[in-house]
Parts: C-alpha cells; structure tokens; sequence
C-alpha cells in the first residue's frame, strides 16, 4: 500500500496549491477517501475471518477438554469446570451462529479479492493521462472496479444472513433461481410486489421469445429500461447535464439478484429481478459528475436512491405492453429478420450505437412496417447524434403504432423529449400530452410536460 501513502500525499499537495481545482483533482480527492474507506472494509473482513476461525477453533478445544473430563464429573470440583466450559462452548456456538455464521474462508476469500480490486484501482489511477478521452477511459476502469468492490460487500452481507430476510411477513420466497415453473403457485413473489429491502432498489424486466437465450437477454435488457425510467421519473431537473443520461448511466450498474421463466406453445416467457445498491447509487453518481464535469447534487442522489419502483399494477402492464408487441412482432416478421432486431436492440441498449444503427437500418428495409424496429432505430441515432436521422425515425414510429396490437405510450414521450432536448419546447408538449392520453400513469411522461411549463 506504500503507493496508495504516495498517492494520498500528492492528492494533499495538489489540494494545498491549487486554489481553484478543477474536476479531475475532485476526482483525485475522491478516490483516495474511496481507495482507505474500501481498505478500511476490506481490513475488517480479513478481521472477521480470524475471529470466526478462532471462535470455531475455540469450540473445538474446549469441546475437546470436557469430553475428556467426562469421566471426572462424579467429583464436584471438576463438575463445575466441566459445567463452566459447557457454558462457555454454548456461548461461543450461540456468538459464532449469530455474527459469524460462514465459514472463515468466505472472509479471507472477499479480503483477497478486495486486496486484488484496490490494488488495480491504484494502478489505473497512478497512470498519467494525456487527453480527455483517457481520462473518461480511466474513470470507467474505476467505476467497474468500485462495483466489483460493492458485489463483494453485498455477497459477503447476504452470506452472513445480515441480507433481508424474503420470506416470513411479506411472503417472500427465498431468491434461488426457480428453473423452469409449470404452476401459477410456483412463481416466486417478487413478480407481484418488490422485496423490501433499505440497501438495494429492485427492478423487473420480462423477455419473451422461442429461444431461451433470447429470451432471457431481453429480459435483462427490459429490467435496465424500467430502472432508468423509474429513475428519470423520479430524479429533479439540474442545470448542466440531462437527468435521463445519469439515469441511464446509474441503471447501467444493475445486477441480475433473480429469474423466472415459463414455457407456453409461443416459446418463452423469461422474467428477471435486478437491483441497484444505494451506495453504489452515490459512487455512480459521483463518477458521473467526474466523467462529464457536472455537479449531482445530493438532493439527486438521495432521490435516485429512495426511488420507488413501478407500482405492481404498471410494471405488470408495461410488462403485458411488451409482450404483446413482442408476439404481435414476432407474428408479422421473418424470424431471421426478428433476431437481428434483438442483436440491434441489445446493441443499442449496451450503447454500442456503430453495432446498433447498421442491424436496425437492414431491419427496417426488409421490414418497414416493423414498429419496434424504428422506435428502437430512432433511439440509437438519437444516442450517435444523428439529429436529422433520429426524427425521421421517430415520426415514422409514431405513424406505425396505432397499428399495433396494443397502444404504448413510450414512443411518443420518447419523441417529445427528443424534440424538448433539441429546443423544440413548443412541438414536444404535444407528444408528451399524446403519451399521457394513451397512458395517464406514465409518470415520465407528466415530469416531462411539466417541464416545458404546462
């Protein structure tokens, strides 16, 4: 750690000499009181192991000690030591099943993979960075790798049953994979409610395809996409960046907790629970900040962090929205055509616009009546900047979907802050009025056109 000393020093001096610092010494600030809070976790989970091993051991010893005392228990003197250390190897049991109820190796495997983390973190930090595109580079090295952190803490918090408990009250069935589910009775609880939980946000998206993979991809995929709605529902409007880029991008840190799926004479049904730590919720949004050269307030922070999820009843109908276009779509397309949908939308939603925007394009020529592809394809081009490109898209979108099997709102609140962004405020209250018209719920929607002052 003589490099992480090294570091904590020049981040002093540069703090000392600079009088009006500039986002990139925030960031060199930040990461050092990040780099010793983690070391400072990570020391104590390798505590914690010794602990756990020598109360294990402890047991062992003592238990050992008054089965050879046995045969002394008719004396009273050695009655009461072999009464005593019964006492003492039942407390001991009781202290070990209540704090340490893992193995000792489960906190010295975390301390090691947290060294390892801290160690690379230090290493991209300490390398010196020539241009913007380096720097943002970095950040995004730093990012992964704080998450990785946050996994571990999360895993070794759920192996020591400190994670909250699923079941019991609100009826939650324990979160293992459920592998395939013939009966309604068999459907894990989280599909009709959210655990509660006061350190992570859960999220559902629903998948539904012939081939399980696909299946299954879309599922998370759609999971992201209800986490950066609600998120952008909920977050405040700041000057300097748009709360839909920070919400996608704190979305972008969900992990799978959960999935479900079910099979019926149409393919696959695959549904899948994410969650988003809180504290990760506040690294991201800080990195954010760093990357793009922004203030997140807290006030945002703590609103993307108590946000709350879709209610039962709109999550379930923004899920039976889906499938619906999804069947319908898959009944009208090609099935070759479809899948290289999905390959464009996944690519899309992974902000790999130079893979999505090609797929989406030899999508919509061989399929121009295909809803789904040209609001997926206006999305993309919007994301590449493609202004003219996008709008053309999104009209043509919307001219597509009174035609579907069920309305969705979506694309219309899409075009409107489309338009909104490109200071068309004037033109974007329409689209937004037209999404709430369709669906009065979607609070995304009722922010939006409360932002352009009506």
């Amino acid at each position: 750690m003589a490099r992480i000393m090294m570091f904590v020093a020049l981040a002093a001096l540069l703090s000392v000499s600079v009088a009006d610092a500039q986002p990139v010494t925030k960031f060199e600030t930040w990461i050092v009181s990040e780099i010793s809070r983690w070391t400072a976790r990570v020391d104590g989970w390798q505590l914690s192991g010794h602990l756990s091993l020598g109360i294990t051991l402890a047991i062992g010893v003592f238990g050992i000690i008054v089965t050879a005392l046995q045969p002394l228990q008719s004396h009273r003197r050695w009655k009461c030591v072999i009464g005593t250390l019964g006492v003492l190897v039942a407390s001991l049991t009781l202290l070990k099943t209540q704090i340490y109820d893992v193995d000792h190796r489960t906190y010295y495997r975390a301390a090691d993979d947290g060294r390892d983390v801290l160690d690379r973190i230090d290493g991209w930090v300490q390398l010196t960075y020539t241009d913007e595109e380096e720097r943002r580079g970095m950040i995004e090295q730093v990012r992964a790798l704080l998450n990785e952190l946050e996994r571990l803490r999360l895993s070794v918090r759920e192996r020591t049953g400190s994670a909250p408990q699923l079941t019991e009250a609100r009826q939650w069935p324990s979160l293992l994979p459920v592998a395939l589910a013939q009966t309604r009775s068999a459907k894990p609880g989280w599909l009709n409610g959210r655990p509660a939980d006061g350190d992570r946000v859960y999220f559902v998206g629903v998948g539904i395809d012939a081939s399980l993979a696909t299946a299954k991809s879309a599922a998370f995929a759609n999971a992201i996409t209800a986490a950066r709605d609600d998120l952008t529902g909920r977050l405040p409007a700041e000057k300097g960046y748009d709360t839909a880029a920070l919400s996608s991008y704190l979305a972008e840190g969900a992990t799978t907790v959960d999935s479900y799926f079910e099979r019926d004479p149409r393919g696959y049904r695959y549904y899948t629970l994410v969650a988003l730590s809180k504290r990760q919720i506040e690294t991201d949004a800080r990195l954010f900040g760093f990357r793009e050269k922004v203030q997140v307030s807290t006030d945002t922070v703590r609103a993307a962090q108590t946000v709350q999820p879709s209610s039962v009843e709109y999550q379930l109908k923004r899920q039976d929205t889906y499938s619906k276009l999804t069947v319908d779509a898959q009944r009208r397309v090609d099935p070759a055509v479809y899948r290289l949908y999905e390959a464009g939308r996944t690519a899309r939603l992974k902000r790999d616009t130079a893979s999505a925007i090609p797929l989406l394009e030899q999508v919509v020529r061989q399929a121009p009546e295909f809803f789904m592809a040209w609001y997926n394809l206006a999305l993309a081009r919007e994301e590449a900047r493609d202004g003219a490109g996008a709008e053309a898209a999104y009209k043509r979108a919307v001219a597509l979907e009174p035609k579907q099997a069920v309305r969705d709102a979506s694309v219309y609140n899409s075009f409107g802050a489309f338009l909104y962004n490109s200071g068309r405020v004037a033109e974007s209250r329409q689209w937004f009025a037209k999404a709430l018209e369709i669906e009065p719920s979607h609070a995304i929607a009722r922010r939006n056109l409360a932002l352009t002052g009506r």
